[in-house]
């Protein structure tokens, strides 16, 4: 008798956040297919392979190899923009297939979840605590966007925010509502254009 499994594959890149899932029908206990996962599909790349697979028979715990008696397409849901509704989303995919596990990589923290199925109430729970650092409460996102629309800056009608500062810091061009591009120059990048300038004056460079 097999022990099922499901792989997932979070992306949490887009919003609201996908799964793509893949049926794991032979041994899939932790010994075994979760072993292998971490073994073998511990990176972003893998991890996103081995979970769009569709159906596997059986994963090999110590060689990473993987065999498939069916052809199926993986499955890819939407889930709920609101935390808890995307963790019962999840812990009802896994239970679905009849899976006594389940293994979900996460790209956020680069590792496998696992959790164990023992209910919905069981899962649920073991999902919310395993993906606590995704949870950003409603009061949370509120206070993001009131610091990102928070004026830094001022001057001859021009209004920088946070927003706008946190793109300039990392390196990125801003557009102000007056067409001007704005962009952050390093304390040594102007010294090397001071430097060029008066060269330039001084007929040193041409």
């Amino acid at each position: 008798m097999g022990t099922r499994a499901l792989i997932g594959y979070l992306d949490t890149s887009k919003k609201p956040m996908t799964l793509t899932t893949t049926y794991n029908h032979y041994d899939g206990y932790p010994s075994n297919l979760g072993k292998g996962l971490r073994n073998f599909y511990n990176d972003d790349e893998r991890a996103k392979e081995i979970a769009s697979v569709g159906y596997i028979s059986f994963l090999d715990g110590a060689t990473g190899e993987w065999e498939a008696k069916n052809k199926e397409q993986a499955t890819t849901i939407r889930l709920d923009s609101e935390f808890v509704e995307a963790m019962i989303q999840i812990a009802s995919e896994i239970d679905s297939v009849g899976a006594d596990y389940g293994y979900i990589w996460c790209p956020s923290d680069d590792k496998w979840h696992m959790v164990t199925n023992e209910g919905m109430g069981s899962m649920i729970q073991q999902l919310e605590e395993e993906f606590e650092h995704l949870n950003i409460t409603s009061e949370a996102k509120e206070e993001t966007m009131k610091n990102n629309d928070k004026v830094v800056a001022k001057g001859e009608g021009i209004e920088i925010t946070q927003a706008m500062m946190d793109k300039l810091h990392a390196g990125q061009t801003v557009k102000l509502p007056n067409g001007s591009i704005l962009k952050f120059i390093k304390e040594d990048e102007i010294e090397e254009q001071f430097t060029h300038q008066m060269k330039y004056r001084a007929g040193i460079i041409k």
